[in-house]
């Protein structure tokens, strides 16, 4: 069994339902070749030929249409998952919140703020 990586189907997605290279590219933001990298690399995980390639069209290919049916699918119920629940995401106060190393926390941490808080328009941040 392979492993798909989840951007890799988002890219296969997005060359299956334009059937071109360089729309799918702007649409994922990947160069050309990024592309055709990860379909080639798909193509290797599933031992499969998911497009049929002539000098300028593609065609999705018998297993390529059976991928591109799973990846309608699935990729949507990727992004769903990942959305922030309102009813359990934490409010956005609109102060930044900074995470840092424990050991950076007792010296340098509160003298870089310092130094930005005394810089026009700067700010002294609350200590929690």
């Amino acid at each position: 069994m392979s492993v798909l990586p989840l951007r890799h189907l988002e890219t296969f997605l997005a060359v299956a339902e334009s059937l071109c290279v360089a729309c799918a590219a702007e649409q994922v933001q990947l160069p050309p070749s990024g592309v055709i990298a990860q379909i080639q690399a798909l193509e290797i995980g599933l031992d499969a030929v998911l497009f049929d390639r002539t000098q300028h069209h593609l065609r999705l290919s018998e297993p390529g249409r059976r991928l591109l049916g799973y990846a309608r699918d699935l990729v949507p119920l990727v992004d769903d998952a990942g959305a922030p629940d309102p009813e359990i995401a934490p409010q956005d106060s609109g102060a930044p919140v900074i995470g840092a190393l424990h050991a950076l926390c007792g010296t340098g941490i509160p003298r870089l703020f310092t130094a930005f808080g005394q810089a026009p328009g700067g700010w002294i941040p609350a200590r929690r």
